[in-house]
């Protein structure tokens, strides 16, 4: 697999840092987005092979980043995009498997069970392109 193209979705910018320590290697491109608008307008711009994104973030949360993709993929608008959820709470598992979240993670962040989660996907997606 060569170059991975990975967008990060939180307001936080600590978050943003355990995110990128875990999955930033020499292979990848990372890229910040600090609201659910910044992520939809940056999806139908690019294309990324993951999105890792926070529940809470700005005015537009996880849930519905998640479910605004799915519509959008389903339109043809933007390409359908392997996504971890990061959760608050282990209640909130409901929500990631309803809002269609390929994966999920209650916060506080595992750095290599993250990593794992994240090859994982990559790997099944590089298997369909």
């Amino acid at each position: 697999m060569g170059s991975k193209r990975l967008l990060v979705a939180t307001d936080s910018p600590a978050l943003f840092e355990q995110v990128k320590s875990a999955l930033l290697d020499a292979s990848t491109n990372l890229f910040w987005a600090k609201t659910g608008q910044d992520v939809m307008a940056f999806l139908a711009d690019e294309e990324v092979d993951l999105v890792v994104c926070d529940l809470q973030i700005e005015s537009m949360g996880g849930v519905a980043i998640c479910y605004e993709m799915y519509l959008e993929t389903s339109a043809g608008r933007i390409k359908k995009t392997p996504t971890i959820l990061l959760l608050d709470r282990q209640a909130d598992e409901f929500l990631a498997k309803k809002a269609g979240a390929d994966d999920y993670m209650v916060k506080p962040l595992n750095a290599l069970r993250l990593k794992q989660m994240a090859d994982g996907l990559l790997f099944q997606e590089s298997l369909t392109s």
